[in-house]
């Protein structure tokens, strides 16, 4: 499976399934299938947000290596680009459903080492 997002500029990035897995890794035994269940543009923004937050590269058996950023952060972050994109309230409640760990910490999440407040439900 190839999904492609083409951004505002006419820039298109290409997400393999290589990514599909590793954001469904983060959140463990049921995060890869409902990922799949996801908008491709907010998958494209979940990368974007992985590769912008990697604090860990982790080396599989098979040669390979995974990313790895806070899975709660990410969670955060993409329940508020959800919302913010208009993506609706079923879109959020799937990310929602993602893992039972909370959306960010104590309302806020790291981006790109900024602390950002998370939009109040």
């Amino acid at each position: 499976m190839v999904l492609k997002r083409v951004n505002s500029a006419g820039t298109s990035k290409v997400l393999l399934e290589e990514n599909l897995r590793e954001i469904g890794e983060l959140f463990g035994k049921n995060g890869q299938e409902l990922v799949s269940q996801l908008p491709v543009e907010l998958i494209a923004e979940m990368v974007a947000y992985l590769e912008r937050n990697v604090i860990a590269e982790v080396e599989t058996g098979e040669g390979g290596k995974v990313r790895v950023c806070c899975p709660s952060c990410l969670k955060a972050h993409a329940i508020s680009h959800a919302r913010k994109k208009g993506f609706g309230e079923e879109v959020v409640e799937k990310l929602k459903g993602l893992s039972p760990m909370n959306a960010g910490h104590f309302g806020y999440y790291m981006d790109n080492g900024k602390l950002v407040k998370l939009d109040s439900e």
